[in-house]
């Protein structure tokens, strides 16, 4: 039988690949782990299990077990305001889980991006105003009205920022100064001049803000085979503060609509990330948790 150990820096789409090794017919069982209250285990059940259980063991001790697993799912939800957003009331309503379901619920919904008639680039779906979505697509390759986008700058000062305005079918390109390793404070202002000088749909990427001798890393596999790999490229810091800033931007601003473009830099982990900061932003609440 199987063990998935999730902390809280495990990111969901890990979750489900591990899950993806569990068989057609098990179920998941949750519980935190002894030592470590922050780590939760999901553990398999296989259908011989189950089935040896059925005649084993009493009603009473397997509906404990039931209990236990909800409670234990339900905690991790609450630490993880991501995982409580993909499984909605389910984790609240839901007793056992079978791997598949668990694997299917924990994946971020997605929608494919079209061509626009007018040939201006990708088109991203509105069904709302100011609508803030992400995107696996680069600044340059989604239709818009205003683009944002980072200029490298020795110094970065307040208000420093180009504008083109566009001519027929277009976007308006911002163009706003930056470091090459930002501070907060510079992270902040960069983002609210960009959105104070947008206009209607606004296609934005967070800024790249971990320094280029950290992006890449050498680990030790099994053996003597060493693996390079490519680190974050942008902090939590950096999504946590372009998520505020067009927080703020709802309140005064020409912006009807936001979409983050994740695809301009090699860190596949933007866009779960950002998915995740979301969720922290506004956890989903549940008046009958007894947790």
């Amino acid at each position: 039988m199987t063990n998935i150990r999730v902390s809280r820096d495990v990111s969901t789409e890990t979750i489900r690949q591990q899950l993806g090794s569990f068989s057609l017919f098990s179920t998941v069982e949750a519980r935190t782990d002894i030592k470590n209250s922050n780590v939760t285990v999901l553990h398999e059940v296989k259908l011989g299990e189950r089935i040896k259980r059925l005649f084993s063991q009493s009603l009473k001790v397997r509906n404990q077990q039931v209990l236990q697993s909800q409670q234990a799912l339900q905690s991790l939800a609450l630490q993880r305001p991501e995982i409580h957003t993909l499984l909605g009331q389910s984790v609240w309503n839901k007793q056992e889980w079978s791997a598949s379901e668990l694997r299917d619920a924990l994946k971020i919904k997605a929608s494919i991006l079209k061509q626009a008639k007018d040939g201006s680039g990708l088109q991203v779906g509105l069904d709302g105003f100011w609508q803030v979505g992400v995107a696996n697509a680069k600044v340059s390759q989604i239709a818009a009205d205003s683009k944002i986008t980072w200029q490298l700058s020795p110094g970065a000062s307040k208000g420093q920022f180009e504008s083109t305005k566009p001519t027929g079918h277009g976007a308006a390109e911002i163009s706003v100064r930056r470091t090459d390793q930002p501070s907060e404070d510079e992270l902040r202002s960069a983002y609210k001049i960009a959105l104070q000088n947008a206009k209607g749909h606004v296609v934005i990427a967070p800024i790249d803000d971990v320094p280029h001798s950290e992006r890449e890393k050498i680990i030790q596999q099994e053996g003597d085979t060493k693996k390079t790999f490519a680190a974050y490229c942008c902090s939590d810091t950096s999504l946590k503060l372009l998520l505020e800033a067009i927080h703020e931007a709802k309140q005064c601003s020409n912006v009807t609509a936001v979409t983050i473009a994740c695809d301009d830099y090699p860190d596949k982990t933007i866009a779960t990330r950002l998915v995740r900061q979301q969720a922290i932003r506004r956890p989903p609440r549940n008046p009958n948790a007894l947790l």
